[in-house]
């Protein structure tokens, strides 16, 4: 191994441990905040489906919808799922994105 090689090689592992350090001291830093938007639940309960993730009458899927769904292989959703939760249930808090936690 050169010199160039072996200064290198010890530039990439002090790098490693000084960020690996600092990402340790920010974990260990403080206890999660609970978030004051949901008070730890997350979100609330979706209001268009009652909380049940499904729909009470299915959504109209067109050929064109089909046909784009196939050709591009992605998967369509289920014509029962509710569009504003998409079938959790829940709407995710905005300000903790669902965690629970700041």
């Amino acid at each position: 191994m050169g010199t160039e090689e072996t200064n290198q090689a010890i530039s990439v592992v002090a790098t490693s441990i000084l960020f690996g350090g600092l990402a340790i001291v920010q974990g260990l830093k403080s206890e999660p905040k609970p978030c004051p938007s949901c008070a730890t639940s997350g979100g609330e309960a979706c209001i268009f489906c009652n909380a049940t993730g499904r729909r009470e009458t299915p959504i109209e899927i067109t050929k064109k919808d089909r046909r784009d769904d196939s050709v591009l292989g992605l998967t369509r959703r289920s014509p029962m799922e509710c569009t504003g939760c998409k079938g959790a249930g829940m709407i995710l808090c905005k300000t903790c994105k669902g965690s629970g936690y700041v």
